[in-house]
């Protein structure tokens, strides 16, 4: 059993370190198991850095299973992904990588991606300001990323001071209270 398989051409450089990744990446590891399968399972995942920032006129890369209909429309965006720029770059990242992203279900053509979602009555002043902040929530970022998350999606995190003497909580010691 060889050690490494490398793509090649522009990804002659990008290679899996097990035997095993493309079977792995099949079953949507890359997506369950990212921190692990991206860096040792580059070509499988199709998380090598590329020099073009083109768009890819080759097949999209697309999830499986549920996930089968969502798909990458840029080869580097497992790459972007991985330096937080669906983050720090939601407006471009959200449509065009949704699926390193971790974005599926999100139906872009019906939603923008900048919002302003206040909440209602002591909360009017508590705000999401990003149309995925509800989605981001539901998949635990409120705690992953407290410091992005407080300034974005305060409201879908219940980052909101209810009461003028209470004060925000700490996103760092989140856990510690439920609403």
């Amino acid at each position: 059993m060889p050690i490494s398989v490398c793509g090649t051409g522009k990804e002659s450089n990008c290679c899996d370190k097990h035997p095993s990744c493309a079977s792995w990446a099949q079953q949507g590891e890359c997506q369950n198991n990212p921190e692990w399968m991206l860096p040792n399972c580059q070509l499988s995942c199709h998380s090598c850095e590329t020099e073009s920032d083109e768009p890819s006129t080759e097949t999209s890369m697309c999830g499986t299973g549920n996930e089968s209909n969502c798909c990458d429309k840029h080869p580097n965006c497992a790459f972007w992904a991985r330096r937080r720029e669906c983050k720090s770059n939601p407006d471009w990242m959200l449509p065009n990588c949704p699926l390193s992203c971790r974005n599926c279900g999100t139906d872009f053509d019906k939603q923008t991606t900048k919002v302003r979602q206040c909440g209602t009555g002591k909360e009017s002043e508590c705000c999401d300001h990003h149309s995925s902040c509800a989605f981001w929530a539901s998949k635990g970022e409120c705690r992953k990323d407290p410091d992005w998350m407080l300034r974005k999606c305060q409201l879908s995190c219940h980052f909101c001071q209810t009461e003028e003497d209470e004060p925000l909580p700490d996103p760092s010691r989140e856990f510690w209270y439920t609403r």
